[in-house]
């Protein structure tokens, strides 16, 4: 791809938000991530309840989703964070051929040459799939939510229902520990 492409970050799903007020042809390239990977943000924010998360991941995708479906977001690819770590090559693929067979590759797109920006890098010395091994305080909220009987209950059946239609499992082995993906799932969930 030659042309230049904003790309933006944010914690928030906002998507009909970004969709109304775009200047330009946007494609929405959506990351869904597990419900229990520790979040920074939702910690500094006061929520540290594991059943917290997994209501606030529901909803946040239930949300999404139900809007995705209106048709009112016209260019947009869901995906798990997990199959992008560890199926990065066909799903960027795929997601590349998602943007230059899009009306996006064919506007006067904007170019961004003189604006300073963050860049997001690839560290390429690193071993991608240490980004799906739990970290410390990832394995202390997904104990906690064992350890509470709602919590684990609520797991348990997002594990057998929802977990399944998005490709991660977790079998019987609910305890902490490398998010695994489906291989048939290392593509673009929905589009």
């Amino acid at each position: 791809m030659t042309q230049h492409y904003l790309i933006q970050k944010t914690p928030f799903m906002d998507v009909e938000f970004l969709e109304r007020v775009k200047i330009v042809p946007t494609f929405h390239a959506i990351v869904m991530r597990h419900p229990l990977v520790f979040s920074k943000f939702f910690a500094s924010h006061g929520l540290n309840d594991p059943v917290d998360y997994l209501l606030i991941w529901l909803d946040s995708w239930a949300h999404t989703l139900r809007l995705l479906s209106t048709g009112n977001v016209e260019m947009y690819a869901v995906v798990t964070y997990e199959s992008l770590v560890r199926y990065h090559d066909s799903i960027s693929n795929e997601l590349t051929a998602m943007i230059q067979g899009s009306s996006m590759s064919n506007s006067r797109t904007p170019k961004f040459d003189n604006y300073r920006h963050r860049r997001l890098d690839l560290h390429e010395g690193n071993n991608p799939s240490k980004y799906l091994e739990p970290n410390k305080a990832t394995i202390r909220l997904w104990k906690k939510c064992l350890q509470k009987v709602i919590c684990n209950s609520l797991l348990q059946e997002i594990n057998q229902h929802i977990f399944p239609q998005i490709g991660y499992y977790l079998e019987d082995n609910i305890e902490p520990h490398a998010i695994q993906i489906k291989e048939n799932f290392g593509r673009v969930l929905f589009s």
